[in-house]
């Protein structure tokens, strides 16, 4: 039985809290598309209290679904302290929402870390290239399923819909990504940030939970991109407990050799 083809995306926006405004729209593709009425309704849910920070949202009204995932990037040159952002995703009322569920936390993910590194969001001259990466994230997820868009010099965005069918491997923390193919082919593929984030900790000996530590992201955002690794071919997936049976094997070889040497 095939995979259900998975719904069409009618727009995508970006919100963030405006320190005198309140929770705003910023940019939409296609413009206009959700109205300020719309979003005056549903704005408490695009722009969230902390304890849903980082955690899929889906608002439902009677004519259109909503899916997001808020963020916050905290420090003291924001106002206010904080940057609140989120990109949401607008679909039919009915529609399965499910397999963009990962397309849309490693989205906002992305930009999150973005803004860590070079204050993509909060400065004009970079900002004001979202307008067109999200006409072109949105034809291209549409069209094809997936897409690859730069958003500037050094950084291209890689997001595709993985039908619910293919989605079969579950990633649990204690799971070790071990390479299948060669570390430089794989570090040589353009991959999104997140991906190339947490590739330098993939050493066959770290499990999930330690990977996101040493890479310092959400462990929910890891497995996501070791899923997305997976659906490639590029790593397989072996239990620490395996990874510490090869090792207490490896100690003992080492202990009897040394003992007939002696």
């Amino acid at each position: 039985m095939g995979a259900t083809p998975p719904p069409r995306v009618k727009a995508i926006f970006f919100s963030e809290f405006h320190h005198e405004a309140g929770p705003i729209l910023t940019y939409q593709a296609p413009e206009n598309f959700l109205s300020k009425d719309v979003f005056d309704v549903v704005h408490v849910f695009i722009i969230t209290k902390p304890q849903l920070y980082r955690k899929i949202i889906t608002v439902n009204t009677v004519s259109l679904k909503i899916l997001g995932c808020p963020q916050s990037v905290e420090d003291k040159k924001y106002k206010r302290n904080a940057l609140l952002f989120n990109f949401g995703f607008v679909f039919d009322p009915n529609a399965e929402t499910t397999v963009f569920q990962p397309v849309v936390k490693k989205l906002s993910g992305c930009f999150r870390t973005l803004e860590l590194e070079s204050g993509f969001l909060s400065r004009d001259e970079t900002r004001s290239r979202l307008p067109a990466v999200l006409a072109e994230v949105l034809q291209e997820l549409n069209s094809k399923g997936f897409c690859s868009v730069p958003v500037d010099e050094a950084n291209t965005i890689h997001l595709k819909v993985i039908p619910e069918s293919l989605e079969t491997v579950i990633v649990r923390d204690q799971d070790v990504p071990i390479f299948c193919i060669d570390r430089a082919e794989i570090e040589s593929t353009p991959w999104d940030l997140t991906i190339k984030q947490i590739l330098p900790c993939i050493d066959g000996f770290n499990h999930v939970l330690m990977i996101a530590c040493q890479a310092e992201v959400d462990v929910s955002l890891v497995q996501l991109c070791i899923q997305h690794l997976l659906h490639y071919g590029a790593i397989k997936l072996i239990s620490v407990f395996q990874v510490m049976l090869h090792l207490a094997h490896c100690t003992v070889e080492i202990s009897c050799c040394s003992h007939l040497g002696s």
